[in-house]
């Protein structure tokens, strides 16, 4: 039984709430009631209640909601609230991937549970603990905390989640092959189910008591607990159920060569699993399927359902990769982010330690002074003394700011370093490519041999005198097909890890989200790269009282698009950063130059550049935005909130980043003063390229006028709008380009 199998049995019958999550619906009445709730607890809960539907599918919006609901409940010392929010942030790191910060946060909610006597709330951190120890695979660890959790339930008679806990240990003995202690803990959740009337509960504890029966080779007890599970999931209506049920029944029949009723159970749990519209089950019933027509010789029937699992188990681990990567790449961004916050601060102690310096300075400079004009020779005594502590405390100010320039410095040193990660990203897409050429050959090498297998079937239909002979040349092809998808899952495992290590280089560089919730009063980006890594992206940092603000959309998609997208982020920085360019015209210009520089553009024919929209962003003191814009084809839209009658446009000059261009043309500067509560928005092309299946554009008209009659809702809202308007006009056809678009509150 492969591990994928077992993982399923583990969590199936308790994963059915994620399809509850980001319900639009739900989210819509729990914001609405945040919106116009006095009561501070009250929004706390509600907080909480939203990040839950986030924890599983957007984990970052999850942190975000979290972190704000621990900020306020200890602002009114709601120490249950906190209690809560520290066990959901646990959760978002769960989900992040990052185990050792969500360990640290179940631990400190379990401490505060303990302190408040929150005995149910204690039992979910133990619980959420032994998960985490047991995803890291400390099964020690894990099975300590599960049966604490256990214990303490008990204790107070607390049954909410506990059939839930038992089914948990009980899977994790089985995990270290301990049988009888597996069955124990399954057989006292079935019992908690049956005392409960819980009947979809019973199914599946009936379904994972078979299930080590099966394991343990005891075919009669399995059947007999297989088949009890199927009344109890027919009674709930329980579809993903029956089809997980009906699969583990026929590899039993499977196991005793009853061929008939083994391919009559996994075809109804195929057809059930299509019902539920479950991928990951479809795929289960489908491998079932493959071994049943193999043992019984039907071989183009056995390779039609080996293709439908591979294919459909290569898009769930898609899935999984992506939501490991965005763990990764949040945690990676929050560092980075931190470290440049602190440099800030210590540059800005720096000036105004150096200000005291002045100031006192010019303090004794004025006391000797005095003290030269003055007569009395007692109070020119005591003038020079005090000029002389002064100048001492401007020595000792002097000192520190000596010391502090050093450790700056050498916080500069780590930032070149990133300089040289960036060379590094180059190295990891260089090596995606080469194993991507692999996979190429692999996967046309199986295409040969499927093509060869399928002429061999036939002339067993043609030739019923060399039957024999051709079944074994069959069975010989198969187990070398069997090879060959051996090597390709490693070539393959192989090319996934570098996309999983380049994408998180990516996003490692974009804006993290707490970065720029310091930055701007409110945002929404809409991202989505055609192919994982992308060529659009956005960048955005303070460099004194200004913000700058940049989109980009880079040649090409996929990983051409990302390198480009990487030089584009490197060129921004140095040029505003380092090299202290503030004019948007003038910084356009010499990104123009570097890239065409760096791309060697005026010696090899090579036209990739990128199509850029940069503000420069200041707040005067009456709270007015003072905007300074230039575009390299990319225009800047905005709704202006003392006449919000119209989304305004101002377009970008005629003349991209890089390549070959018409050097006459230069980058305008365009300049705006806007009332607070008015509207940027910057985009890619990409969103008003996306085709339908009529292959015609979505175009920026209906955006526009999303965004006009949606401008005064919060930013969340007006992102889900410009979303339903997109996924309706992609239906039934693929994203042709990378797809951005950034919204900002002023």
């Amino acid at each position: 039984m492969q591990l994928k199998y077992f993982l399923w049995y583990i969590c199936f019958g308790w994963q059915v709430t994620n399809a509850l999550a980001q319900n639009p619906k739900v989210l819509d009445s729990l914001h609405n009631a945040y919106k116009n709730s006095r009561i501070d607890t009250t929004k706390i809960k509600i907080l909480l209640r939203l990040a839950d539907q986030y924890k599983n599918n957007a984990p970052d919006t999850c942190l975000i909601l979290t972190q704000k609901a621990i900020q306020q409940s200890e602002k009114i010392n709601y120490k249950k609230g906190l209690a809560q929010s520290l066990n959901m942030m646990g959760s978002a790191y769960y989900y992040l991937s990052n185990y050792p910060k969500a360990l640290e946060y179940y631990q400190k909610a379990l401490s505060l549970s303990e302190q408040l006597s929150e005995n149910s709330l204690a039992a979910s951190a133990l619980n959420n603990i032994g998960i985490s120890y047991r995803v890291q695979n400390n099964l020690p660890k894990a099975l300590e905390y599960y049966e604490k959790a256990i214990t303490l339930k008990k204790q107070f008679n607390d049954i909410n989640n506990l059939g839930v806990m038992l089914n948990n240990v009980g899977s994790l003995y089985y995990q270290i092959e301990n049988y009888p202690k597996s069955l124990e803990y399954h057989q006292q959740s079935l019992d908690l189910a049956q005392k409960n009337k819980d009947t979809r509960a019973t199914g599946v504890s009936l379904n994972n008591i078979g299930y080590v029966h099966y394991k343990q080779g005891n075919y009669t007890k399995a059947k007999e607990f297989y088949q009890k599970s199927l009344v109890a999931r027919e009674k709930s209506n329980d579809k993903q159920g029956l089809s997980f049920t009906l699969d583990g029944l026929a590899k039993v029949f499977l196991q005793e060569k009853d061929y008939t009723q083994a391919k009559e159970c996994a075809e109804k749990a195929v057809k059930l699993a299509q019902e539920a519209k479950s991928a990951q089950r479809i795929a289960e019933a489908s491998s079932t399927l493959y071994e049943i027509h193999k043992k019984m010789g039907n071989y183009e029937k056995s390779l039609a359902y080996f293709e439908t699992t591979k294919t459909i188990n290569d898009s769930l681990f898609n899935i999984e990769k992506s939501k490991a990567i965005s763990g990764m790449t949040s945690t990676i961004e929050l560092e980075r982010k931190q470290k440049d916050f602190l440099l800030l601060q210590k540059d800005s102690e720096l000036i105004a330690r150096q200000l005291e310096i002045s100031q006192k300075r010019a303090e004794a400079e004025n006391l000797i002074a005095l003290a030269k004009g003055e007569k009395d020779k007692r109070k020119a005594d005591s003038l020079l003394a005090l000029a002389q502590k002064k100048e001492l405390e401007a020595d000792k100010l002097a000192a520190q700011n000596k010391i502090q320039t050093a450790e700056n410095e050498k916080q500069r040193e780590a930032v070149a370093f990133q300089q040289t990660i960036n060379y590094l990203i180059l190295a990891v897409l260089f090596s995606v490519l080469v194993l991507a050429y692999f996979i190429f050959r692999s996967r046309q090498a199986q295409k040969q041999l499927n093509t060869e297998l399928s002429h061999k079937t036939e002339e067993i239909q043609l030739k019923n005198e060399e039957l024999q002979q051709i079944q074994e040349e069959i069975i010989a092809q198969r187990d070398q097909i069997e090879e060959q998808n051996n090597a390709l899952s490693y070539h393959i495992t192989q090319t996934e890890h570098s996309i999983k290590a380049a994408l998180t280089i990516q996003k490692a560089v974009l804006p993290f989200d707490n970065r720029i919730r310091e930055l701007l009063k409110d945002y929404f980006v809409l991202y989505r790269p055609r192919n994982i890594v992308s060529g659009d992206f956005y960048w955005i940092e303070q460099v004194g009282k200004d913000t700058f603000i940049a989109v980009a959309d880079c040649t090409g998609h996929g990983i051409p698009g990302a390198f480009m997208s990487l030089i584009g982020i490197n060129v921004l920085e140095r040029i505003i950063v380092h090299q202290k360019i503030y004019n948007p015209s003038e910084i356009l210009h010499n990104m123009h130059q570097t890239v065409r520089l760096a791309l060697k553009q005026d010696i090899i024919e090579n036209h990739s550049g990128m199509d850029l929209g940069l503000v420069r962003l200041e707040y005067d003191e009456a709270g007015k935005a003072n905007i300074c814009y230039a575009g390299a084809k990319r225009p800047l839209y905005y709704i202006d909130a003392s006449l919000p009658t119209e989304v305004r446009k101002i377009a970008g000059s005629r003349k991209a980043i890089g390549g070959i261009q018409n050097e006459k043309i230069t980058y305008d500067e365009n300049f705006l003063s806007l009332p607070a509560q008015s509207m940027l928005y910057m985009s890619s092309d990409g969103l008003e390229d996306q085709n339908n299946v009529a292959r015609k554009r979505l175009q920026e008209k209906p955006i526009l006028a999303s965004l006009l009659q949606n401008y005064q809702l919060p930013l969340e809202s007006q992102k889900n709008a410009i979303e339903v308007i997109l996924d309706k006009h992609m239906e039934g056809t693929e994203q042709r380009d990378d797809i951005l678009l950034l919204g900002l509150t002023l």
